[in-house]
């Protein structure tokens, strides 16, 4: 899970690429890998953007306290 934490901060940083430790083909398996997991797609991919799907971005808001707490403070 810690993939789409990284994947989504990267996003949100302007997609620094220089962040991560992880070769992107062993970044694109661990996604896939967690698909297969969950049995939803976690990823919208595109022919040059990728981004969170709707089941992706639900994942991320359980996973990530922080934004748990945006999502609760923009439900008041």
């Amino acid at each position: 899970m810690s993939v789409v934490t990284s994947r989504q901060q990267q996003r949100q940083a302007g997609r620094d690429r220089t962040k991560g430790a992880c070769a992107p083909g062993a970044v694109s398996q661990q996604i896939r890998a967690l698909e297969v997991h969950f049995g939803v797609r976690l990823l919208d991919r595109g022919n040059r953007e990728v981004r969170l799907s709707t089941d992706g971005l639900r994942l991320y808001a359980n996973i990530t306290p922080r934004s748990s707490s945006r999502r609760r403070r923009a439900a008041l």
